[in-house]
């Protein structure tokens, strides 16, 4: 089984992600064997009109053998969220704890 977010893939060799136009950004590659752990973390935007926190983005932080690849999804929670189950399906015991990040805006008027 073969899941699309973005430029990141994941199939049955490991995840992957190639470069934007085959030449911007970050590109790697991660066989399941390498991977040591995964997490999904959000960046949210904290306001007086949004106290418990708008939803800026979706991150995927994978780590293996002394480094650490993240991925930023800013689009539909549906694909993100596709993806983290399939995640969770190979590999459910090497998920940490997920973390929300907030940013505050302070009211200037």
């Amino acid at each position: 089984m073969t899941l699309q977010l973005g430029r990141l893939t994941l199939d049955d060799q490991g995840i992957h992600q190639s470069a934007l136009l085959g030449l911007f950004g970050r590109r790697f590659s991660l066989a399941w064997a390498e991977l040591e752990a995964w997490s999904t973390h959000e960046e949210r935007m904290v306001s007086p009109q949004h106290p418990e926190g708008q939803v800026l983005a979706r991150l995927l932080r994978f780590e293996a053998r002394g480094r650490v690849e993240q991925v930023r999804w800013g689009r539909g929670a549906a694909a993100f969220d596709a993806f983290v189950a399939e995640l969770m399906r190979r590999l459910p015991e090497r998920r940490r704890q997920a973390e929300s990040v907030g940013y505050h805006v302070r009211d200037l008027r």
